[in-house]
């Protein structure tokens, strides 16, 4: 299991990053012949050895150098004396494959490493990284259902590495996870009727996090049941109570409690997640209805305060509510959060979808308030391209009510253009 983890996961890196390039000038391969050393010294692909298999399958194998390298430069091929040397920047040991004699003797001209370990019964020509004790592949096939919760030494489980989307040169991202959810999925399924929390309810909230859409695709495809998980509806699971989402924004914002999967999915700020589950859910117009609802009102300001541009733009297109207030910050509107905020792309993008201009919160403010309040002229003027009648009257109170000193100088400036316009 930790071979699979190491094979999956970015793990914390062991050796300091200061060090690869001393270890990338001593990894590689040695021949022997006509009383001469030969080596060849291949980079590591990945400078930082996030992951175990840049050295596990180096870009050249030992047979491929041979012949195109050594072969070439020897007379006499009777002595077949290779050696390969590898590094595992996880233990932090080097390996040493074939002959100990040879990579003694071409310390001279690569330069000694610190107790590396020999595996002399394996021949270079032969051997597999990929095959061999911490470098290899191990088939999720071969874990039982509690081992893909069992911890390693760094607190990772396979759990935690099959829902992350890995790298292209590793193999299929989907393998285990969805042997996974094929095998257990009864069990999974049963599990998640109970009021507490269960272990699908889990894996697809790190699916969510993990920002894998393929992987939800897959799942909806696959196992439709699933989409139930997603359902919106107007009542917090007793399976979130203890889950919370800090809004990354000035003053003492409380945390966000996660309600449901639906509501978390719009809250984890991902473009694809939310389209995914849109494209697949099987009444996509009851996402929307529901993404219109008051209870749904607070995604919408979640994101304009960790300014989350993107994400704000495909909730908008799914019928998310433009003129959104948050009830609990005497009825703040969401083109005003958005100058407060100083987020002028987000109040165009408001504008653009109808939000209004005037509309006053029950501190009897609008969004040029906020704007002004904000001393952000790109927002003000963003405000002011909109074509509402009632803008006239508002720019006029602001220019005779704003003083005149270097911080207005620019807002003032936007409002005379606009009323001399």
């Amino acid at each position: 299991m930790k071979s699979f983890i190491r094979y999956h996961k970015t793990l914390p890196r062991r050796i300091a990053e200061n060090r690869y390039p001393l270890i990338r000038a001593r990894i590689g391969y040695l021949y022997r012949a006509d009383g001469k050393i030969h080596s060849a010294v291949y980079a590591v692909s990945d400078a930082s050895c996030r992951d175990g298999a840049v050295l596990r399958m180096p870009g050249e194998t030992f047979t491929e150098v041979y012949y195109s390298r050594f072969l070439p430069q020897i007379r006499n091929d009777a002595e077949q004396e290779g050696a390969a040397i590898y590094f595992d920047p996880y233990s932090g040991q080097f390996l040493v494959i074939g002959s100990k004699q040879l990579y003694l003797d071409a310390v001279s001209v690569i330069g000694g490493v610190s107790a590396p370990v020999f595996l002399e019964n394996e021949s270079p020509f032969r051997f597999d990284p990929a095959e061999y004790g911490a470098y290899a592949d191990v088939s999720s096939m071969s874990l039982a259902y509690d081992e893909y919760f069992v911890p390693d030494i760094t607190g990772v489980t396979v759990a935690d590495c099959m829902v992350q989307p890995v790298w292209d040169d590793l193999p299929h991202p989907f393998r285990c996870a969805m042997d996974f959810f094929d095998r257990y999925f009864d069990r999974l399924w049963a599990d998640c009727k109970t009021p507490g929390r269960d272990t699908l309810t889990e894996l697809l909230a790190a699916v969510i996090r993990a920002d894998n859409a393929d992987l939800l695709t897959r799942l909806f495809a696959l196992m439709p049941q699933i989409m139930t998980r997603f359902q919106p509806i107007l009542r917090e699971e007793r399976k979130f109570a203890d889950m919370k989402l800090t809004v990354p924004a000035k003053g003492s914002a409380p945390a966000l409690p996660v309600i449901n999967l639906f509501q978390y999915t719009m809250l984890m700020g991902s473009p694809d997640m939310i389209e995914t589950l849109f494209r697949m859910y099987e009444r996509p117009m009851e996402l929307a209805e529901m993404l219109r609802h008051p209870m749904f009102y607070h995604i919408g300001f979640y994101h304009v305060r960790s300014g989350n541009t993107a994400v704000l733009e495909r909730l908008l297109e799914h019928r998310f509510n433009p003129d959104a207030v948050e009830i609990k910050n005497q009825r703040l509107t969401l083109l005003s959060a958005a100058c407060q905020c100083r987020r002028p792309a987000m109040v165009f993008m408001l504008i653009r979808h109808g939000a209004s201009v005037e509309k006053t919160d029950e501190r009897g403010k609008a969004a040029p308030d906020y704007a002004a309040e904000a001393c952000n002229a790109a927002c003000l003027a963003a405000l002011f391209s909109s074509d509402s009648p009632h803008l006239r009257a508002c720019a006029e109170q602001l220019a005779g009510t704003l003083p005149l000193d270097d911080d207005t100088q620019a807002l003032l400036s936007i409002l005379r253009d606009y009323l001399r316009g």
